[in-house]
């Protein structure tokens, strides 16, 4: 196993499991870290339960993402220099986006944790993103809870 890629959606207390297992992983297997972040489509917008359909400002968004990605590289340690950032954004939808980049990039592992930020309407009337990447990825994943 030569590369692990890490998908997160921007909360480092749910990430942080997440990490530092993908820290384990990837020293104990020599192994190169994508830590990966999935914007959704700059046409759509985003409902949250309670607030009003409103459209992101994706410059701030992408920022905000890189900056987040950057605190989890810090994570690990005198390993940061195998740890490389990517941001997409996702018009195929989360876990398309998440399995389409490990096939094409060559993963050989996918670590993913079983919780994200908040909940919005599209997330709880169609379940979560870790569970359908289990069910569209022929990549090993591991999930972290």
């Amino acid at each position: 196993m030569s590369h692990i890629l890490i998908p997160l959606d921007g909360s480092f207390e749910h990430a942080f499991a997440t990490i530092r297992e993908g820290v384990k992983m990837a020293k104990a297997l020599d192994a190169k870290v994508t830590l990966l972040q999935v914007i959704p489509n700059l046409d759509t917008s985003q409902v949250r339960v309670g607030c009003e359909v409103e459209k992101k400002n994706f410059d701030d968004e992408k920022a905000s993402q890189i900056s987040f990605l950057e605190k989890c590289k810090e994570e690990f340690g005198e390993y940061q220099d195998r740890v490389t950032l990517e941001i997409l954004v996702g018009h195929s939808g989360v876990p398309d986006e998440i399995d389409n980049y490990a096939r094409e990039h060559d993963v050989s592992l996918i670590i993913i944790g079983t919780e994200g930020t908040g909940l919005s309407l599209k997330r709880m009337l169609v379940g979560s993103v870790t569970e359908k990447l289990l069910t569209i990825t022929k990549i090993p994943t591991l999930v972290v809870s």
